[in-house]
């Protein structure tokens, strides 16, 4: 632990800072103040990462769906190519002839 700025200034003080030290149990408190910023910093960044993983996943949810949107228009239009015919609605067109 590092001394504060006034014993710098004033080192008869060191004694007074070192009793309150002992007394308060500072280094025990700051040793458990870090462990227990250590595990927040590490609860942080596991949270960061699932809710990146949510987020990729949801992307990639969208590509197989546009992909899927593009192969069901592909088979449309090889389907409508190969009936030349085919209307709209899969009948034949009707010849003005026959109207």
């Amino acid at each position: 632990m590092e001394k504060p700025e006034p014993l710098w200034e004033f080192p008869e003080l060191e004694r007074l800072h070192a009793r309150l030290e002992a007394e308060y149990e500072l280094r025990d408190r700051a040793r458990a103040l870090d462990a227990k910023l250590d595990l927040l910093s590490r609860s942080c960044e596991t949270l960061i990462g699932l809710v990146q993983a949510r987020r990729s996943l949801r992307v990639e949810w969208y590509v197989v769906f546009l992909i899927v949107a593009e192969l069901c228009l592909s088979i449309f239009a090889l389907d409508r190519r190969a009936r030349p015919g085919a209307g709209p609605c899969g009948r034949g067109r009707l010849d003005p002839g026959q109207g």
